[in-house]
């Protein structure tokens, strides 16, 4: 610190600036206001589930108070997506409208799963192999360990 005066700028409770000069004397300092429009945001919270079933994202995230979020699930192969839960539910994509607090989307997925469907049935295979091999008696070897000969036309 140097010279006659000396310049400490002070900040009260009430937000009042003031500023010390060298004589001990206090006088009101200039104030500038700066006003900042703070817009609390919020995260959300996008889970898959089976992980293994595909992803989920939601745009944007986080989301400002107030404003719309879109969330999307993708399917991985071998699944299909169902539906969401939690804060956002239905088809995909899903919208959560005016963000006000935290939210929660689960996308759920479930496996993929195939009937296979044959045109030969058991009882005429049986038929089949009862015309080729003959009746099978107590002490004949069983059918999956006898040696076949090639069925007739």
């Amino acid at each position: 610190v140097s010279g006659n005066s000396v310049t400490a700028l002070a900040q009260a409770l009430c937000g009042l600036r003031v500023s010390q000069t060298g004589n001990g004397n206090f006088a009101p300092a200039p104030q500038k206001l700066v006003l900042v429009n703070v817009v609390p945001s919020y995260a959300i919270t996008a889970t898959a589930s089976p992980s293994a079933g595909g992803s989920v994202s939601c745009t944007p995230n986080p989301v400002a108070s107030g404003d719309n979020s879109v969330c999307t699930a993708n399917a991985n192969t071998g699944y299909t997506f169902a539906n969401f839960s939690g804060d956002c539910t239905g088809a995909s994509p899903c919208t959560l409208t005016n963000v006000t607090s935290n939210k929660t989307v689960t996308a759920n997925f479930t496996l993929n799963s195939y009937t296979i469907t044959t045109n030969a049935s058991p009882s005429a295979l049986l038929s089949a192999m009862y015309e080729s091999c003959g009746p099978q008696t107590r002490d004949a070897p069983p059918l999956a360990m006898a040696k076949m000969p090639p069925l007739k036309p």
